[in-house]
């Protein structure tokens, strides 16, 4: 136990100082306005011919979930923009998709339609005041104005938890976020101290004869491996859900007879767990936590007296709860 709590304040100093990632593109596109009158002089606007394309044109845009929606509305533009090769967007028309997964939305597609429309002529009208008269009634400003691109921030690959809970548990879970990203690959590893299983059971000679006998246990470790899921239901807080196999292993046991003693007991079976996740500050989060481990089928480590072999018999075992709580901080990097 000792090297669990030092391989988890090690683990706390190495995420304290974890580096995270995050690329942040962003347009700045100017606002077009000459301002030539500041000094009393008054230039002729230029007036400009479009040509519009009668055809319909459109493109689908992937949009950043995590930018905003004038933002998304924007990088459409400039995609249509670049994609048609024209200067203008006559009559646009967006459509929004969203997907959500377990209540979260995971894609936006912005699908956009419109007319292209280029420049094609561009001239100074003759006379002053025509050229103020048509600035005034016929021209409208056109602004451009910065938007963000995309904010690309990885999720965190390995987490780390330092847990305590019922039966004196202390113990340490790592896991890894799958490629997918849909599911987490956790090892854990326990003690409990606290727990007192008592065994009884039957010894079968090579007559068949039964010989009754029973133990117990001072406290017992246990690990797990398996998936874990996680449900985001705000930016602080996830809850979740484990699912794996899990081995459970029982020493100085004490059971013994005329035939034999066992040392220790392991039993393989399964770990079911459900828990929430509320984050603290950056990298750390409380955790809080449930898990039941079911026996399938017992190994036993026997020590028959003079060669002789026994077979175990209506193995039960008792005093321990059906699930454990348990609660602890998890780092993330």
């Amino acid at each position: 136990m000792k090297k669990i709590l030092l391989f988890g304040l090690g683990v706390v100093i190495l995420s304290s100082c974890a580096n995270t990632k995050k690329i942040t593109k962003i347009t700045d596109s100017k606002n077009p306005v000459m301002n030539q009158n500041v000094n009393g002089m008054v230039s002729r606007p230029l007036l400009a011919d479009l040509s519009v394309d009668n055809v319909r044109k459109e493109i689908t845009y992937a949009a950043k979930i995590n930018i905003s929606d004038s933002d998304r509305k924007a990088n459409a533009k400039q995609l249509f923009l670049e994609t048609h090769n024209c200067d203008f967007i006559v009559d646009p028309i967006y459509t929004n998709t969203y997907t959500d997964i377990n209540g979260k939305t995971k894609e936006i597609q912005i699908k956009l339609t419109g007319l292209p429309a280029k420049y094609s002529k561009i001239t100074q009208v003759d006379s002053l005041p025509k050229s103020i008269q048509q600035y005034q009634t016929l021209m409208n400003p056109v602004e451009r104005v910065n938007y963000v691109n995309s904010i690309d921030e990885g999720s965190p690959t390995v987490g780390v938890e330092i847990n305590l809970g019922t039966k004196g548990q202390q113990g340490i879970q790592v896991d890894f976020l799958m490629k997918n990203e849909k599911a987490r690959i956790y090892f854990a590893a326990e003690n409990y101290n606290n727990a007192n299983p008592s065994f009884t059971m039957n010894f079968e000679d090579s007559t068949g004869s039964l010989n009754s006998t029973s133990g117990s246990s001072v406290g017992f470790g246990s690990l797990a491996l398996g998936l874990m899921k996680e449900i985001s239901v705000s930016n602080r807080v996830k809850f979740r859900g484990q699912g794996g196999l899990n081995l459970s292993s029982y020493t100085e046991t004490g059971i013994n007879n005329n035939l034999g003693s066992i040392q220790s007991i392991y039993r393989l079976g399964f770990r079911l767990g459900i828990g929430a996740d509320i984050r603290l500050y950056k990298n750390v989060s409380l955790i809080l936590k449930a898990h039941s481990n079911i026996g399938a089928f017992n190994i036993y480590n026997k020590e028959p007296i003079e060669n002789i072999s026994f077979k175990v018999k209506d193995f039960k075992m008792t005093g321990l709860p059906n699930y454990y709580l348990g609660y602890g901080l998890r780092f993330v990097f």
